[in-house]
């Protein structure tokens, strides 16, 4: 993996104050180097501005400046029961599709090992 992704979680939170819904994107960052390396993270936040805030925070705070793309891969909804350690993987973005939230789920399950997480997404 290329050093510029060191710093970069493989899960990140951003969350404003008040009751908002969390929502969620995978972000795919490449380098733009010959090293042609990758990486795949969830991007996840309570807003009142939706999925493409995230994304766009995401940005601004990681990627802005340094030499890496980035590919918005799909968002939905994640339900966080935060008293039982649980939470639901769901539904869709408006903007950016469906996401593959089997992989969501094993991504936030490696990075919250103690939690109960599954995608409650329909077949």
């Amino acid at each position: 993996m290329s050093a510029l992704f060191n710093e970069i979680p493989e899960v990140y939170e951003f969350h404003e104050t008040g009751d908002h819904p969390c929502f969620y994107v995978f972000i795919r960052l490449s380098s733009k180097d010959d090293s042609g390396a990758t990486k795949t993270i969830v991007a996840m936040g309570r807003n009142r501005f939706g999925h493409s805030y995230i994304a766009d925070n995401f940005w601004h705070y990681h990627v802005e400046g340094k030499n890496i793309d980035i590919d918005i891969s799909g968002g939905g909804f994640i339900d966080i029961n935060e008293t039982e350690k649980k939470t639901c993987v769901f539904g869709k973005s408006e903007r950016y599709g469906h996401a593959n939230h089997d992989l969501a789920v094993a991504i936030l399950s490696n990075f919250f090992p103690e939690w109960d997480i599954k995608n409650t997404t329909p077949p």
